[in-house]
């Protein structure tokens, strides 16, 4: 019978990361609670608060002054990466695929 095992404190993922000016930063595990978060930044935001886009990702990356730099695109871009990626995540393949004819070294 199919199984799907997971352990919490490994994850079949690469983590996210995001890069600004050069600088990486991780990006949080979203847990149910994490998920609540930011949530509850989106109805600020929803509600005219402006500055909750840059506080929604602080959270998700840490507080860090290159985040102040940012221009709300920026900001929103890297988010919107953020929430694709969790959602859809893309798993590092043991065999990548080899261009269509391309035979595998035998």
């Amino acid at each position: 019978m199919p199984k799907f095992k997971v352990e919490t404190d490994n994850s079949l993922y690469e983590p996210l990361e995001v890069e600004i000016d050069g600088e990486t930063f991780p990006v949080i595990n979203l847990d149910r609670e994490a998920m609540r978060k930011l949530q509850e930044f989106d109805t600020q935001l929803y509600a005219g608060d402006a500055d909750a886009a840059y506080r929604r990702l602080e959270f998700l990356i840490g507080k860090t002054g290159k985040i102040d730099k940012l221009t709300v695109q920026q900001v929103v871009g890297i988010t919107d990466f953020i929430v694709k990626e969790t959602q859809k995540p893309q798993k590092k393949e043991k065999n990548s695929p080899r261009p269509e004819g391309e035979k595998s070294p035998s």
